[in-house]
């Protein structure tokens, strides 16, 4: 075997002891007030593995045999070492020698016993160095009689090191050390870093036997044994005879059934009787029984093992379960908690597991060891490490078990486990007292149990739980009961908690939960938690529901504030009972339901679910399930603070079922986000109330025909749909509706306030009433509102706003203004049906309007307002008007209309233009000083009556045949008439005054005595005056050869060369009136001569 020592200097010796670099990196029992083995045991194991001699060399690694710790040359440079190469050698020097080190320089036989002498000499530690070389007992030993010298404070070693075997014979009652009954002889055998040990009895420490007398005093040490020791038993053929074992290295031991099947038997009371393994060792046993037969008190040995020990048994004795007297396995320190813990792996030994008893117990056996069984005043530690392993299939076994009983009972529980439990309880504890239970399944720990941690306190003491390792269960992961009300504080981070049936975590009597971290998976039936009476708490904690169970089954008086908890469900329910809840935002945000399959986050009444106390709660729906399902009609979420998000199309954030009470309120923190899904579905066929001040973003639904009454103050981002009842729709000063809100077949009423934000709102084909509001100017967004089919009507109450350009106001038979002033971006925004305007309100038409008003303006018996026609807009009107009110034409602002009928009773007031087009009479009250244009179609034009004279503007007239005089002469007064192409211009009798005239390319036609006074004439085109020659030759036929002037038209200004060569002068026929024009002279009806006429116009004298 190769070895590494280490040369140190003992102050307990006080000389150079070797030890054994095995223990190099091997963790030690934890610092501070650790509660461990030394707390138990005055045993001096630190010594155990020494060599006690003097030593020049610091450090020797050996490779070969024969390995020397010492070389022969150091130790004969040694005063305290000798070398021996023979019995007599070896013999002499354990007897009359006075050296603490003997080297082996060969292998070594015995031929008779050696009573071993220390107290003559006083020896107190001796050293066989067996140089890598054999030791062969046959059927001699070590014998130890009267050892220990008085002034001695600690008891004598004896180690036997560095052999490649240790043999002996094999037979019946033979052994290799032996020691008598004397109290004075207390010595340690100590076997460490031996190749190989035959099937021999290694020691007998007293009498050998059953039931004899024991030496008490003395001990049994296993360090390093490299090979396996197969072991017979048989009438005194244990391994030992022994009260005291120590491990304190690696041992494997496989033996087989026989006569006393038993590894150690101890002839001493349970109390005297102890097993220790420290921190290096690292055993592992396969036999019938570790220790003395059933029939055997003295099987009860007290178990010690420090951390970072190793022991796998395969025995059908329960050692740690029942045939014990106390065990303390491992450490803990309050401070810093669990030490490293023991490897501990128990399993039958043909191989199977335990089906009944408990793993590792203080209530098994006599318990009476260290005084921490059920009654002791001792703490029980029990620390099992990675690697462990204890599987009994009996459901009502436990793989660790502590109780304590007594009120008055101040000791403690530690339990823990970062190994394999597979039993019917993992960790369970009992305190009838005042002292504390600490129970966890640490990091890599794994619980497969009916009940993987629980935790009862009848007492005083207060309880903890850690889960940071992986705990499986079918009825509690981790239960805890207290009866007296205190909080169990289960820290969970890292851990998870699969629960298949029952609960993952259950609190009885009058315990509260305090949970922190981790990961809770439930499938099957099973429920996250169970709370009984009591204020619990619940913190970063994610649960996954897979299976039909809830979050919850709870007490009416049980309470659970939930901070930074994820619950995940599948296809079940997550919470079906909000009672008692609160939900907080922490560190790590908010709490949140994640609906990740079909299943539903939260399932109540609506009186329940009113009672949602909510600081921060989000709902995550990701597949088809639901976020929020309801019972029992409407609920009141006023108060309430709630986020739902819906992120798959088949998903639905709240539905609400018909009940007694229909009136649902979304508060305003409460936030339904599914964008492209539903975000609230009432289901049934009754009529309910929904009032929104939050925010929906998605799909609302109502099944069925009843009437639906909705008041919208938050915002609606999806569509919103009813059936075809008689709806009741209200967009209050804080809606915002950006999808689309189609009502149904009903008779709806549709009411908008100021500061509503619309996209569209659609009803269908019954009489339908819209009613905006008290609008101001740019405070609503009106979108495309469709009336459908119906007698519908939109009303306008006390409002002043501007369309966008790209509302639209459809399906309406009338739209009413009262007090109001609407103003029109575009012609889409009006659709059709009939404007009616009260006497205070006026319709305008902005100045981004171009195009057609497709709908009519009606008449009020009361009096109409006006329609106003503003800078830079251009209407055309295409319906037949009832309107008297006043249109008012901006300047800059332009009004087409085609037909009389469209602006027949209504008042003109052109500061803008006004097209004609067809009309072949105005006879409206025409006032303003802009441009009325008159396209008359080849057909006459006239004013009416009522057109008066005030109108100062212009009138140009084409394609008309218009007659100055009378009516429309009058009409003129003041106004400048523009006589342009295509139109005939025929003056009437006498002189007809218009405020100015522009000959603009038309024809104007002087008959009888007619003629023109004009405040300014203009020639802007070329034109044609018309006039009738026979009008000239009336008087003495010889007075005709004088020439005549006749003035035609009398204005302020006097006409240029230019002006004047733009006309042309025709007779009434149409012929050109010039120089030598041979025409008829006709006097009183007959030709009385012909004449040569010289005809011309002239500007001559203002005309």
């Amino acid at each position: 075997m190769n070895t590494i020592y280490r040369i140190v200097w003992s102050k307990v010796l006080n000389t150079w002891v070797v030890a054994s670099e095995l223990a190099k990196g091997k963790q030690k029992t934890a610092s501070g007030r650790s509660l461990s083995i030394a707390q138990h045991s005055a045993s001096r194991l630190t010594r155990y593995f020494k060599l006690h001699f003097l030593a020049t060399a610091i450090l020797s690694a050996f490779t070969a045999i024969p390995a020397y710790a010492i070389s022969p040359s150091e130790c004969a440079a040694s005063s305290s070492c000798v070398s021996v190469s023979s019995f007599t050698e070896l013999k002499n020097a354990l007897t009359t020698g006075d050296k603490t080190t003997i080297l082996f320089l060969n292998d070594i036989k015995l031929t008779g016993n050696i009573d071993v002498k220390l107290t003559e000499n006083t020896k107190q530690n001796i050293v066989i160095d067996g140089g890598g070389y054999k030791l062969d007992t046959g059927t001699y030993s070590f014998n130890f009689n009267n050892l220990n010298n008085a002034n001695w404070a600690n008891e004598s070693t004896f180690t036997v090191s560095n052999l490649s075997g240790l043999v002996s014979s094999t037979s019946i009652g033979n052994y290799i050390f032996k020691t008598d009954t004397n109290a004075s002889t207390k010595i340690n055998i100590i076997l460490d870093d031996i190749g190989s040990v035959t099937d021999s009895m290694i020691a007998v420490l007293g009498n050998m036997g059953s039931g004899v007398t024991q030496n008490t005093g003395s001990e049994l040490t296993f360090g390093n044994i490299t090979t396996p020791i197969d072991l017979t038993f048989g009438t005194n053929h244990q391994l030992a005879q022994a009260n005291k074992i120590n491990f304190t290295g690696k041992l494997t031991i496989n033996a087989t059934t026989g006569s006393y099947p038993a590894v150690f038997w101890s002839n001493a009371s349970p109390a005297e009787s102890i097993i220790r393994f420290t921190a290096d060792a690292d055993v592992s046993i396969k036999t019938p029984n570790l220790t003395n037969g059933a029939g055997s008190s003295n099987k009860h040995y007290q178990y010690l093992m420090d951390d970072g020990a190793a022991f796998s048994l395969t025995s059908d004795q329960n050692i740690f379960g029942s045939d014990n007297n106390g065990l303390v396995l491992g450490s803990y320190d309050p401070v810093n908690g669990f030490g490293k813990g023991v490897s501990l792996r128990i399993t039958r030994f043909n191989g199977t597991n335990f089906t009944t008893g408990d793993g590792v117990s203080n209530s098994g056996g006599i318990s009476t060891g260290y005084n921490n069984g059920p009654t002791g005043n001792k703490d029980v530690v029990f620390n099992l490490a990675g690697g462990s392993l204890i599987n009994i299939s009996g459901t009502t076994s436990n793989g660790i078990l502590a109780t304590k009983t007594g009120a008055g009972n101040l000791s403690n529980i530690y339990l823990a486990s970062g190994g394999e439990l597979i039993t019917g309880t993992g960790i369970s504890a009992a305190h009838a007292g005042s002292g504390n239970i600490v129970l966890e399944n640490k990091t890599g720990g794994k619980i497969t149990a009916v009940t993987g941690i629980k935790a009862v306190h009848s007492g005083t003491g207060s309880a903890s739980l850690e889960n940071h390792g992986d705990i499986t269960s079918t009825a509690n992961g981790i239960s805890v009961s207290s009866a007296n009300q205190q909080t169990v504080n289960i820290n969970n981070t890292g851990g998870t908690i699969n629960a298949t049936s029952g609960n993952a975590v259950e609190s009885l009597l009058k315990a509260q939960i305090n949970m922190l971290g981790g990961v809770i998976n439930t499938s099957g039936s099973a429920t996250a938690f169970k709370l009984n009476d009591g204020a619990h708490q619940l913190t970063d904690i994610t649960v996954n529901l897979n299976g039909t169970g809830n979050m919850f089954a709870k007490t009416a008086a049980a309470q659970a504030a939930l901070t930074g908890v994820t619950l995940n469900v599948l296809n079940g329910t997550g919470l079906s009972d909000i009672s008692g809840l609160t939900f907080k935002a922490g560190q790590n945000g908010n709490n949140t339901i994640n609906v990740n399959g079909s299943g539903t986050g939260i399932a109540l009444t609506n009186t329940g679910l009113s009672g949602l106390n909510s600081d921060a709660l989000d709902i995550n729906v990701n597949g088809a399930g639901k976020g929020i399902v309801t019972t029992g009609g409407g609920v009141d979420l006023s108060n309430s603070k709630l986020t739902v998000n819906v992120t798959s199309t088949e998903g639905t954030a709240l539905s609400i079922a018909d009940g007694s009470s229909n009136i649902t309120t979304i508060g305003q923190n409460i936030q339904l986000n599914a964008a492209g899904a539903t975000a609230l579905s009432f289901t049934g066929t009754a009529g309910r109330t929904l009032i929104n001040n939050g925010t929906i973003g998605g799909d609302v639904t109502f099944a069925g025909n009843a009437a639906q009454t909705i008041t919208n103050n938050g915002t609606l981002s999806g569509s919103l749909t009813t059936g075809n009842g008689n709806d009741i729709l209200t967009l209050g000063a804080g809606s915002k509706s950006t999808g689309a809100i189609n009502l149904g077949n009903g008779n709806n009423q549709v009411n908008i306030d100021n500061g509503a934000d619309i996209h569209s709102v659609t009803t269908g084909s019954g009489d339908d009433i819209f009613t905006l509001n008290n609008l101001t100017q740019g405070s609503s967004y009106l979108g495309d509102i469709d009336s459908g089919s119906g007698n519908n009507t939109l009303n306008f109450n006390h409002s002043s706003d501007t369309l966008k350009n790209e509302t639209t106001l459809r399906g309406f038979s009338n739209i009413n203004l009262s007090d109001s002033d609407i103003t029109l971006a575009a012609d889409s925004n009006i659709s059709g049906g009939t404007v009616l305007l009260d006497k205070n309100s006026q319709l305008q038409f902005g100045n981004t309007f171009n195009g057609i008003l497709n709908a009519s303006l009606g008449h009020l018996a009361a009096g109409d307002g006006n329609a106003v026609v503003g800078n830079n807009a251009a209407v055309t009107l295409s319906k037949a008007n009832t309107f008297t009110g006043n249109w008012l034409i901006a300047q800059g602002g332009t009004l087409n209309a085609g037909n009389s009928n469209q602006l027949d009773g209504s008042s003109l007031t052109v500061d803008g233009t006004l097209n004609l087009s067809g009309i072949s009479e105005l006879n409206n009250t025409l006032t303003g000083s802009g441009k009325l244009a008159v396209d008359g179609g080849g057909n006459n034009f006239r004013f009416g009556a009522l057109t008066g004279n005030a109108y100062t503007g212009h009138v140009q007239l084409k394609n008309a045949l218009f007659s100055l005089s009378g009516q429309n002469t009058q009409s003129l007064a003041h106004a400048s008439l523009i006589n342009s192409s295509g139109t005939t211009l025929t003056i009437g009798n006498g002189e007809q005054a218009v405020g100015n005239l522009d000959l603009n390319g038309g024809k104007t036609q002087f008959t009888g005595d007619g003629k023109i006074a004009a405040g300014t004439l203009n020639v802007s085109s070329n034109g044609i005056i018309q006039v009738d020659p026979l009008l000239n030759t009336a008087g003495n036929l010889l007075d005709a050869d004088t020439g005549t002037n006749s003035q035609l038209i009398s204005s302020n200004n006097t006409l240029t060369a230019e002006e004047l060569a733009r006309l042309s002068l025709q007779d009434l026929s149409g012929n050109a009136l010039q120089n030598n024009v041979t025409s008829a002279v006709i006097q009183n009806g007959e030709t009385v001569a012909d004449g040569v006429y010289n005809y011309a116009l002239s500007g001559a004298e203002r005309g």
